[in-house]
């Protein structure tokens, strides 16, 4: 600014001009623009800061009235509408090519479960697990009697052990008749009790099956032993004894009046699995007890029979069959030159079933083709009945034998918890156990697991009754379809049973000291 006294530019700024205050009581000198002075000033200042390069202006943005009146222009219009146009167009154009590519796509299959795959199995030993009538021995109608215990447990099917006709021999694995009820149990009219309860509270009903062998009292095997040339004759396998002259034999045998047996096979309760026949003059083979002779299913009429004797259980509204010591159907017929192999397993006897390696007596593969044919049984009678009815193989203990009767069932039970005990409880041999099993299984294949049934001792007496609640739970929650045994739910244990006192078959042959 000019000093108008002076005739100087001063170095006071446009905006530092401002009437000085008085001081002391005195007024101060003061510098005041006149307005002619102050237009010019102003003039100079618009017209330096007009010629600044653009570059170095400091810029301070539109005003609002500015950008508002820049937005009422049609073009800006235009272009808004047009966006927001467009952005629905694009936004609707999206989800109706979703729903389109949802509408013609090709579904996803359905992944249903069948029931037995959703169901906890439940095994009863129908001799131990609820007597009605006071006569010691349970039966179906004590079985009925406790159905709403079995609902409350959440289980989805019931398994029974064999109720079949039956000397007993075998505690009613020897059969006199497949489709009769034994006495001790009931008649017909329970079992349809049975069954028609057990439907009506949305359980299902497995039999045991046992196809492998009969009793001697049943009425084939009564009418075999007549002759070689009747209508039964060849319903089991009977065979001529060695030709000594031709074949070498045991010296103990040789001399005897039945010769020696065809060949050194043993039976599974121990012994040879021959017993002669004075009647018919030949052994016949049993590879349980002698009261049990095999059935020879390379004889087509044996196997019309059993498909017959399951289409009976069927059609009484049984849902599926655990079929029994299946893996033994079948054997090499080249009986006098298939002598078993030693096994040379540590501290067991000639007379002991494990004292030879079983090569020629299980496991063969016709067994294979005759539970195929019983699944076609299986899958004929559900397509005609809207059912789904199960196959469980009570197959072999060894992992990768077991897993070849997947190929022709729904599942080959799983034993390797059973080997849970004082030699297997800590984590790492439960975890190899269940690894085992799950590294073999085939793809898409089921799983199972047991952890007791009536061949084995009472899972907390093995390992102690403070783990049962956390061996349930183990059984939940392992992939596949848990298998519980009677009692098993409130941990009961075994019990001392004296000599005197055994029943039981195998503990019988072997004696009490064994």
């Amino acid at each position: 600014m000019k000093d108008t006294a002076n005739g100087v530019e001063t170095g006071v700024s446009l905006k530092s001009v401002r009437v000085l205050p008085h001081m002391g009581g005195e007024t101060n000198e003061a510098y005041v623009a006149s307005r002619d002075d102050l237009s010019r000033a102003m003039s100079k200042e618009a017209e330096a800061e007009y010629k600044r390069p653009l570059c170095e202006k400091p810029y301070a943005g539109m005003s609002k009235d500015e950008l508002l009146q820049f937005s009422q222009q049609t073009f800006w219009v235009n272009l808004r509408w047009a966006g927001f146009i467009l952005f629905w167009f694009i936004f609707l154009g999206i989800v109706a090519a979703v729903i389109t590519l949802i509408v013609v796509s090709d579904k996803c299959p359905e992944s249903k479960l069948d029931w037995w795959q959703t169901s906890v199995v439940y095994q009863i030993y129908p001799r131990s697990f609820q007597d009605s009538d006071g006569d010691g021995v349970g039966d179906l109608a004590g079985i009925i009697s406790r159905l709403d215990h079995l609902v409350g447990l959440g289980i989805g099917a019931v398994w029974l052990s064999p109720i079949f006709a039956s000397p007993m021999k075998d505690f009613g694995y020897d059969i006199s008749n497949y489709t009769d009820i034994d006495p001790i149990f009931g008649t017909m009219h329970d079992f349809e009790n049975l069954q028609q309860s057990l439907h009506m509270k949305g359980l299902k009903l497995i039999l045991d099956f046992v196809p492998n062998h009969t009793s001697d009292q049943h009425a084939w095997f009564v009418e075999s032993m007549k002759s070689r040339d009747n209508a039964y004759s060849d319903y089991y396998v009977w065979v001529d004894k060695r030709d000594c002259s031709q074949m070498q034999c045991d010296t103990a045998c040789a001399n005897s009046p039945q010769g020696c047996p065809p060949n050194n096979w043993l039976s599974a309760f121990g012994n040879s699995s021959w017993e002669w026949s004075d009647a018919r003059n030949q052994y016949y083979l049993h590879q349980y007890l002698r009261e049990q002779p095999d059935l020879n299913h390379h004889n087509l009429k044996v196997r019309e029979e059993m498909e017959e004797v399951l289409r009976f259980w069927l059609n009484k509204g049984v849902d599926g069959f655990r079929i029994d010591a299946v893996q033994r159907l079948h054997e090499d017929t080249d009986y006098y030159n298939k002598d078993e192999p030693l096994s040379n397993r540590p501290n067991t006897t000639p007379d002991q079933y494990h004292y030879l390696n079983h090569i020629y007596t299980t496991n063969q593969p016709e067994t294979f083709e005759r539970i195929a044919e019983w699944r076609d049984v299986f899958t004929s009678y559900g397509a005609e009945t809207d059912t789904r009815i199960v196959s469980i193989i009570e197959g072999p203990t060894n992992v990768s034998l077991a897993m070849k009767y997947y190929e022709v069932a729904d599942m080959s039970f799983n034993f390797q918890l059973l080997k849970l005990g004082p030699k297997c409880h800590s984590g790492t041999c439960l975890h190899g156990l269940v690894q085992d099993w799950l590294t073999a299984i085939p793809d898409a294949r089921w799983s199972n697991w047991v952890v007791g049934n009536h061949d084995n001792g009472r899972v907390a007496s093995r390992l102690g009754s403070v783990y049962m609640s956390a061996i349930s739970a183990l059984l939940l929650l392992l992939p596949g379809t848990p298998t519980g045994y009677y009692g098993d739910e409130i941990a009961m244990l075994d019990v001392n049973v004296s000599y005197e006192d055994t029943q039981d078959p195998f503990g019988l042959n072997f004696g009490p000291v064994r």
